[in-house]
């Protein structure tokens, strides 16, 4: 493994099936968020960990590492990501982002603005991408794909290529300026300097 990629999934819909197969089976570590650990067997896999407080999720018989985080004051999601923080995992790819409670569904998508990491987010229709500042990124995502970019506040000197509206060291705040530019040869690469951007697509992304 050149790698060090793990695979976090939470309680919710694990689709699309095909991509998260193939997601796990190019990981290093495949974590599951407390009461995931049971969606995982009913697909005929076992994670390498679970975390939580295990308020949904009875483990007896298992080879699964337990890791034991009782603290209410963040979610399972967030407890996973510091936990993949301390092993150095260079990507983070993540699986049932969406889906339930709507409450819930929302703080998870917060959560990505609030961790500094390389983190792809899949849904059933969709990839969120968390972005980090002083990288330059190259995005595989199929030609023609639309594609949005969101900060909770402000991005300096962001740069994007090999889209429809390109940026050269522009500004983008909080609001509609990243909305709908579209790939126009299947690689994108973007690159900023400071703040929390955030790429959302309506197809499936990797980075390159």
């Amino acid at each position: 493994m050149s790698r060090n990629i793990a695979v976090i999934c939470l309680n919710n819909d694990l689709d699309p099936i095909q991509h998260f197969i193939e997601e796990i089976e190019n990981s290093s570590i495949v974590i599951a968020c407390d009461g995931a650990y049971e969606r995982l067997l009913s697909e005929g896999i076992e994670a390498h960990l679970v975390i939580g407080d295990f308020d949904s999720t009875l483990i007896e018989q298992s080879r699964t590492q337990c890791v034991l985080d009782k603290n209410q004051d963040m979610s399972d999601f967030e407890k996973a990501l510091n936990y993949a923080r301390m092993k150095d995992v260079e990507e983070i790819i993540v699986f049932g982002l969406k889906g339930g409670d709507p409450q819930h569904e929302f703080s998870n998508q917060m959560i990505l603005f609030a961790h500094n990491q390389n983190i792809r987010a899949h849904t059933p229709n969709s990839t969120f991408a968390r972005l980090m500042p002083g990288r330059k990124y190259s995005i595989r995502i199929e030609k023609g794909s639309s594609f949005s970019l969101f900060t909770n506040d402000y991005i300096s000197d962001i740069s994007v290529s090999g889209a429809k509206y390109s940026l050269n060291n522009r500004t983008l705040s909080l609001g509609s300026g990243g909305l709908h530019n579209e790939s126009v040869d299947g690689v994108i690469q973007i690159e900023y300097s400071g703040g929390s951007l955030i790429l959302l697509s309506n197809n499936f992304i990797r980075f390159e």
